[in-house]
């Protein structure tokens, strides 16, 4: 019984093994196309697309990807991913993709939007400043960047873009806000004094934005000043009560000037409380009060280049551009460097070369103007030199020179190496200029 029972345990595993080889394949599955993924989602015209898509397969096989659309050009495939260039025009577009095993297609689609480019170009139409009921400053005049303090600032702007304008953001003196697309126009008192700046950027409905546009400009007008003029346009002032103008030569006074002028001044904003005066600005930039409203004084004025300036301030405490005269006592003299040239006897100038035998014995020849007439003597050394004694200008013509002229032999004995003359002209009031005058000798 129990070799029957084995035979037929036998039998039994042997057709189930003949069952086996005889039975049908496993059924294939189809692919499944899980998602697709476009980027950027907010598509513009003519923007370069990259759609991704995410298949899978249950039986394991390979996939292969085939793509196509409404419109547009497919530039590139790599695997599940293609490369889709929008067209250049506003249009909905229908993205497909089948995925195959080879034995079996799945197919998927999406709808995307091409939108307009954006633009959404903003123009200024008007920029004004209205103060008052009848004034309004206007971008483009004599004064387009500065507005009256208190003042209304206002800017209009037009939309250059097909695209609706979802929402207007703006900058103003550094705070950033956002105005309603429909927007036109904005309002903002001028309180401040300063720099200011108004910037403009247009939204569009999917986040798109446009370029920025900005107008700057300046709150408060800067109070002006200005010095009285003569018939020739010439600056004015007085000196010691005799009108004189810019750039005039006052001759030499014992006890000095009083110098005293007077300007005008004005200011749009019609603020102005006070005006000041610098006097000589080599020595400092210590401002004065104005002694009497507009006009200045300053005593004791000697010998010497001088100018005075004068400017006004509001109550901003704004100082407006300043404007001034020049004006010299006993102007020092000054030496002549083209006709003819200062220098040597054999006329070197200023780094020349000379032989041994040529500096020695070696003649000065300078020449100086005095725009007051008053040259008096000269005096001059070679390197360490201690001062020669005071040379009187030549009281003839020289030869090639012009009056008041210094022709000297130098007393010393000029070696080889690198030297320097030095030359001074002084005047009748004690007024002096320098000059040098470097050369080589050779040895």
């Amino acid at each position: 019984m129990k070799a029957r029972a084995a035979l037929a345990a036998a039998c039994l595993i042997l057709i189930g093994c003949s069952e086996d080889k005889t039975s049908k394949p496993l059924p294939n599955h189809v692919p499944r196309v899980d998602s697709l993924r476009i980027a950027p989602a907010v598509i513009m015209r003519a923007d370069t697309v990259l759609v991704r898509v995410y298949a899978s397969d249950a039986d394991g096989d390979s996939l292969h990807y085939a793509f196509a659309a409404t419109d547009g050009d497919l530039l590139e495939t790599s695997g599940g991913a293609f490369t889709w260039l929008a067209p250049d025009t506003s249009v909905a577009c229908t993205l497909w993709v089948e995925v195959t095993d080879g034995r079996a297609t799945a197919a998927a689609d999406t709808a995307v939007l091409v939108h307009d480019e954006a633009p959404l170009t903003l123009t200024f139409g008007d920029i004004l400043a209205i103060s008052g009921e009848d004034t309004t400053w206007a971008s483009g005049t004599a004064e387009p960047d500065t507005f009256p303090l208190g003042s209304t600032f206002r800017a209009r702007w037009t939309v250059a873009s097909v695209a609706a304008v979802h929402r207007i953001r703006y900058e103003w003196r550094g705070t950033v806000g956002e105005l309603p697309g429909g927007a036109r126009s904005f309002e903002a008192a001028v309180d401040f004094s300063g720099p200011a700046m108004l910037a403009l950027q247009a939204i569009g409905s999917y986040g798109q934005s446009g370029p920025r546009i900005s107008y700057r400009f300046t709150g408060n007008f800067d109070p002006r000043t200005s010095f009285l003029r003569d018939e020739q346009g010439r600056r004015m002032f007085q000196a010691n009560g005799e009108v004189r103008a810019d750039g005039d030569t006052l001759p030499r006074l014992a006890g000095g000037y009083l110098i005293a002028t007077c300007v005008t001044a004005r200011d749009p904003d019609g603020r102005i409380i006070g005006h000041q005066y610098l006097f000589d600005p080599r020595g400092g930039s210590n401002w004065s009060p104005a002694t009497h409203d507009t006009c200045f004084e300053v005593s004791q004025v000697s010998d010497g280049d001088y100018a005075i300036f004068a400017r006004s301030i509001d109550d901003a405490q704004r100082t407006g551009p300043r404007d001034g005269v020049q004006f010299f006592v006993n102007q020092a003299p000054r030496f002549m460097p083209a006709d003819p040239p200062s220098g040597f006897v054999q006329n070197p100038v200023s780094g020349d070369t000379l032989s041994r035998a040529d500096a020695n014995p070696l003649e000065i020849r300078f020449w100086a103007r005095d725009p007051d007439g008053e040259l008096q003597i000269y005096r001059y050394k070679l390197d360490s030199h201690p001062w020669s004694l005071p040379i009187t200008p030549s009281p003839g013509p020289v030869p090639g020179l012009p009056a008041a002229s210094l022709l000297a032999e130098l007393p010393y004995q000029i070696g080889a190496g690198s030297h320097r003359i030095t030359v001074i002209a002084l005047d009748e009031g004690g007024r002096q200029t320098a000059i040098d005058v470097t050369f080589v000798v050779l040895r």
